[in-house]
């Protein structure tokens, strides 16, 4: 008897139709970032996203003198790799603060 080996997916949604413990892990999560008013200050930021090949779907960045405040929004992300981003924005020179917050 010949059998195929399928390759193992794994779904978000379960038969009875609940959400994934993966899944909830798994949402969108926006940054809330301030920096000095350096012009490189926000590509340093956004650099981070695309060391790790992420598209971000949605970044405002307001400049205001001498600080610039920059929201990025990003779906399908894991709560632990959003913190590890978070982290390393924090490691930056010209980042004074970051807040995480999850976004649906």
């Amino acid at each position: 008897m010949m059998t195929t080996d399928l390759p193992k997916r794994q779904f978000p949604i379960s038969i009875d139709g609940r959400v994934s413990s993966r899944e909830a892990e798994s949402r969108g999560h926006a940054f809330l970032v301030t920096t000095s008013g350096e012009i490189q200050a926000p590509l340093r930021v956004l650099a981070l996203f695309g060391q790790r090949d992420l598209m971000p779907t949605k970044i405002l960045v307001e400049c205001n003198g001498n600080q610039n405040r920059i929201m990025i929004e990003i779906q399908d992300l894991r709560h632990d790799d959003a913190g590890i981003l978070a982290e390393k924005m924090r490691a930056l020179v010209s980042v004074h603060d970051v807040e995480l917050q999850p976004h649906l």
